[in-house]
C-alpha cells in the first residue's frame, strides 16, 4: 500500500488512516486483486468517480502499464444501504446495475488513459459476492467496493 499511495501523492481529502481501512491486497489464484471501497472512489449513491477517486487511480496507472497484464474490474455493493442510496438518488434501477456503472466508471477512468481495452473485462455482481457480513454497517460498508483483479496468472487454454 505504502509503494503504490505514498503519502505525499494522496488526496487532501484522504487520510492514510482512511486510506489503508478502505484498500486490501489480496492474493488471487489468477493474481491479485486491489480493493478500493466505494467511499475511496465515489459519492453515495453515485457511479461517477470523484476527484479523490481519479487521483488514486492515477496511482495506479502506471502500475497497470507496466506489468500488461488482463485486469478484471467488478463493482460490488450490499444490501440495506446502497438501497437507501438509490432511493434517494433515483438514477438506478437496482444494485447490479449501479456496480456495473461503478466498474466500467474505473474502466473509462483507465481508457483514457491509453491502455489497450482488450486487456480489460468489467463486471457488476450487485450484493451477490459480500465479502462480510451485511448485517453489520462495517459490514455492509466494506461490501460496497470495486475490485481490481490483476491476472498475473495467465490461464491455460486462453485465446492468444
Amino acid at each position: 500500500k505504502d509503494l503504490l499511495f505514498p503519502q505525499d501523492v494522496l488526496p487532501p481529502d484522504i487520510t492514510f488512516g482512511e486510506l489503508d481501512k478502505n484498500l486490501s491486497l489480496l492474493a488471487h489464484p489468477e493474481g491479485v486483486v486491489i480493493v478500493l471501497t466505494d467511499s475511496l472512489l465515489f459519492a453515495s449513491g453515485a457511479s461517477t468517480l470523484g476527484n479523490s477517486g481519479k487521483k488514486l487511480l492515477d496511482q495506479l496507472t502506471p502500475v497497470m502499464h507496466a506489468l500488461n497484464a488482463d485486469i478484471n474490474i467488478s463493482g460490488h455493493t450490499s444490501l440495506d444501504l446502497d438501497q437507501f442510496g438509490l432511493a434517494t438518488a433515483g438514477a438506478y434501477n437496482s444494485n447490479d446495475e449501479l456496480s456495473f456503472l461503478r466498474a466500467a466508471s474505473v474502466l473509462g477512468h483507465f481508457m483514457q488513459a491509453k491502455m489497450a481495452p482488450q486487456r480489460f473485462s468489467v463486471s457488476g455482481y450487485g450484493s451477490d459476492k459480500p465479502l462480510f457480513p451485511n448485517e453489520t454497517i462495517e459490514g455492509q460498508r466494506k461490501n460496497r467496493r470495486v475490485e481490481i483483479l490483476v491476472k498475473t496468472t495467465p490461464r491455460i487454454g486462453r485465446y492468444q
